[in-house]
């Protein structure tokens, strides 16, 4: 159930997952920028004025209702939540598939320096406040209720240097994306590669599709 709010229903996220919660705001982030620059292809390249008109109104429109209805204060902090109802409801987390709350600034919709997304990323690299944050000695990143707990997922450490903009996190996160790549890669093989053992004292796993990596 939903509120009108100007905002895009999704039924399912990028990693194929049920929503929880029915407006899922990195996709409609990401359906903004693209109705925005749709509107000024259509209006240049092609002439058509007016459909070019109405897709950008379709754009500003999605960002505004985001502005409005997905900034939430939590624990005297304005963030991006992941989901929202339009009723006020709110769902805190993120998932390592894109379109993502981490990869705003590349999606384009927000600057990596945004007071609000700066706030939005310390809760997604905290696991304190993100479910789905996964660390171990070696390793540390974000994954996703798709494919369960201690598994992180090589797109979201390479998410996470494109959008850094302390130089020492970036370097952090391409060297644990490349090693991500690299042992999901000797793994792309296994067919059952989610039958390892998983307790809640082991190390985190590396995941990319259905090739996963044991680290530790």
């Amino acid at each position: 159930m939903a509120k009108r709010c100007g905002m895009i229903k999704s039924a399912f996220r990028p990693s194929d997952d049920a929503t929880v919660l029915p407006f899922l705001v990195p996709s409609n982030a990401m359906a903004a920028v693209e109705l925005e620059k749709v509107g000024g292809f259509l209006k240049g390249a092609l002439g058509e004025r007016a459909l070019g008109e109405r897709a950008e109104a379709l754009g500003r429109e999605v960002r505004a209702a985001i502005e409005r209805e997905a900034k939430v204060e939590v624990d005297g902090e304005t963030v991006y939540a992941y989901e929202v109802d339009g009723f006020g409801n709110a769902l805190h987390m993120d998932d390592a598939n894109s379109p993502s709350l981490l990869a705003l600034p590349f999606l384009g919709y927000v600057n990596a320096t945004d007071p609000v997304y700066l706030a939005t990323r310390r809760r997604i690299l905290s696991g304190r406040k993100n479910p789905y944050f996964f660390e171990s000695t070696d390793f540390r990143g974000v994954g996703s209720p798709h494919t369960g707990p201690f598994k992180i997922w090589p797109l979201a450490l390479v998410t996470q240097a494109l959008t850094a903009t302390d130089a020492a996190e970036e370097a952090d996160g391409e060297e644990e994306a490349i090693l991500g790549r690299e042992a999901a890669s000797l793994l792309a093989e296994l067919e059952e590669c989610f039958s390892l053992s998983l307790q809640p004292e082991s190390p985190p796993m590396l995941a990319f599709g259905e090739a996963c990596a044991e680290v530790g």
